[in-house]
Formats: structure tokens, sequence, C-alpha cells
């Protein structure tokens, strides 16, 4: 096996090797223990100072049997007097989401981030939809059914659908198209919380909404006729009620989800 090292491929002599499970794509990924050893001790210096900048964001590369591979630094040392480096490096997981199936409508995100929180994860995503797929994805938003939970496949991460459900969403729109800010958090992210902020925030939202449009359908009734009735009253709850989501729809709406 070899990492690009230095600008230039430098061989790993392999001194262990195990698996562990990701959490993000439930693929075993390979865990090696071993060493790269270099010519001189500036050289070594050179080489612990690019090893210390790998992340997630900017994996080392590298080759196994003639394949690629990217990895992740989880530690490294050396011994005074030596010019090698003593590396742990953990198999890169692929988080490129190819295609986003929220039960059953697909989105293709220009932007794709996932995170693990409290062994769950959470991912948030941009989109560009048209009038049709906006309508149908605002349904999503505001569906009740399963407690707002979805079925999600992250497409070229893993094919098992994981259950999750909205955070806060944002859009924009031009003459031209709508972008979509989404968040979605999985159900086993929420289970691990003491207090669930997604839920609390989502009831405060739709309960601020729904008291809007309530307030201006009764006053429109009261105007009208001059007099309250408990007719004018259950017309204006079933109003408030039927411009709901127009009413959430404008409260998540940015200058541009790019820029905000």
């Amino acid at each position: 096996m070899t990492l690009k090292v230095l600008g230039r491929s430098v061989p790993l002599l392999i001194q262990g090797i195990s698996t562990e499970a990701s959490l993000h794509s439930g693929r075993n990924l390979q865990i090696l223990t071993g060493q790269i050893f270099l010519s001189s001790p500036p050289e070594q210096a050179a080489a612990l100072a690019e090893l210390s900048a790998v992340s997630p964001q900017a994996p080392i590369h590298g080759s196994i049997d003639g394949a690629d591979a990217n990895f992740e630094m989880r530690s490294s040392s050396y011994r005074q007097g030596s010019t090698s480096v003593s590396l742990v490096l953990a198999e890169a997981d692929n988080l490129k989401c190819e295609l986003l199936t929220i039960d059953d409508l697909d989105l293709s995100p220009y932007f794709f981030e996932e995170t693990l929180q409290n062994g769950g994860i959470t991912l948030t995503c941009k989109v560009t939809t048209s009038a049709a797929v906006d309508g149908r994805l605002q349904a999503l938003l505001i569906s009740p059914d399963d407690g707002g939970y979805h079925q999600v496949i992250r497409h070229g991460i893993q094919d098992t659908p994981r259950r999750m459900r909205f955070g806060t969403c944002q859009w924009s729109s031009t003459d031209a198209e709508i972008k979509q800010h989404l968040i979605l958090v999985e159900d086993a992210a929420e289970l691990h919380l003491d207090i669930n902020p997604f839920a609390e925030f989502g009831n405060l939202y739709r309960s601020g909404a729904l008291s809007m449009e309530f307030v201006e359908a009764l006053v429109a009734e009261m105007v009208g006729a001059g007099v309250l009735s408990e007719e004018m009253l259950t017309r204006a709850r079933a109003t408030a009620e039927a411009n709901l989501p127009r009413r959430l729809r404008s409260l998540s709406r940015v200058e541009d989800i790019d820029n905000s």
C-alpha cells in the first residue's frame, strides 16, 4: 500500500488491520496501523505537518493493490532520532449523495453535508426544484403522518432507508428557479436528546402561523358581518386551517438560501 505524502507515493508498512462499521453507510471500513519511512528528519517534520491537516473534508489519498482509496487520520507519532512515522488510518467513508429520496420524492442535491449526532445522522442539503416538485415537497414538510417522519434514502451512501424528519428548512426563489435548504434529522439522533428541540420548535412554529391566520380570518368575518356568531367562528377556523400551508411557507422564505 502507498500513501500520497509530500507530493509523492510513499510505501506504508502495514502492521495491523481491523474493521469498524460505519455509522453513516453501514459499510465495514478498514482501520490500518503502520509506518512510513522518510529520508531525513526535516522530511519527517514536513510529513507530520501535512498529515496533521488531514480531515474528513480533506482526506489523505492512497492506493491499495492499485485501487485508489482515501483515509482519515486517527493518530500519528514518531520516535526521536528516527525518520519513520507511525500512523493509525481509518478508511474514509463515501459521503457523496448522488440522489436523495424522501418517501417517493427524488431530489438531486447540489450541496450535501452529513454529520453524526448522538448516534444518528443529521443531513443538510440544497436542491433546486420545479414548481410541481416544490408542491410535493411542501406536502411532505407539513405532513403529520408517522409523527412527521419519512423514509430517506441517500443514494451513493447507503441504500437502506433511514427514518428521518425535517428540521428547520428555508427556501428562496427567482423567476427561473426555486431553491430549497433542507435539514433532516434521524430518529436515532433525537432519541438521545434530553429535550427534542426540533419537535418543540416545529410545534411553536405551526401554532404561531395558525394563530396569525385565525386572527386575520376572524377579523375579516367581523368586519364583513358586524356580528360574531358560532357559525362565523367555525368558518374562520376552517379558513385558518386551509391557509396554514401558505403561511408556513412564507415564514421560511429567505432572499437567497446560498447567501443566508
